[in-house]
């Protein structure tokens, strides 16, 4: 048995058929290169949406975080402020017990005793206050002059400048004569 060869097709290819081939081999190249490129836009877009996820996460914990310190340290500030009002509300009642008045500006006061002083022409009264933190500049006390319960006048008196938990002794009198009284109205601590 004799057996023969394959036949082999001699490779004849029209111009048509080298122009198909030329067309597949161009449209299969440009497929692969579009196809890497596609690939690696997607792979470039979902490391971009990755790291968007990544970012936004990382920026709800800073937001979360800034509002947790923010409420600890409002709660902090709400128990300071509550400790000075309890230590201010301490030191008022001590004063009151020591017959001083607050009259604002963390200044207390009260009238000094009449058998203490003495007024010359005019009626007078000498009123007593303490600036627990100091006024730099001056100290400025202003009295309703009454008659009666009525307020018919005004008296005041200026201090220079007071020391932390100084003392002022304020003069005020009765130009007008026809005041029996004094009532505090205005303390500023300049």
């Amino acid at each position: 048995m004799k057996t023969s060869a394959p036949a082999r097709w001699p490779l004849r290819l029209s111009a048509a058929g080298l122009a198909l081939v030329l067309i597949f081999a161009v449209a299969g190249t440009s497929f692969l290169i579009w196809s890497q490129d596609f690939s690696a836009a997607a792979s470039s877009d979902y490391e971009i949406a990755v790291d968007s996820k990544d970012a936004a996460i990382r920026l709800e914990r800073a937001a979360a975080l800034a509002e947790e310190r923010a409420e600890a340290e409002a709660k902090a500030e709400a128990a300071r402020i509550e400790a000075e009002a309890a230590e201010l509300a301490k030191r008022d009642a001590k004063f009151a017990e020591a017959g001083l008045t607050p009259a604002g500006n963390d200044v207390y006061y009260m009238f000094a005793d009449q058998s203490n002083y003495t007024c010359g022409y005019w009626d007078c009264a000498y009123v007593v206050l303490l600036a627990m933190s100091g006024c730099p500049n001056s100290l400025y006390v202003e009295a309703a002059v009454t008659r009666n319960g009525v307020d018919i006048g005004l008296a005041n008196h200026l201090a220079a400048a007071v020391p932390v938990e100084g003392q002022v002794n304020a003069h005020l009198e009765d130009f007008s004569g026809s005041g029996d009284g004094f009532r505090i109205t205005k303390v500023n601590c300049f």
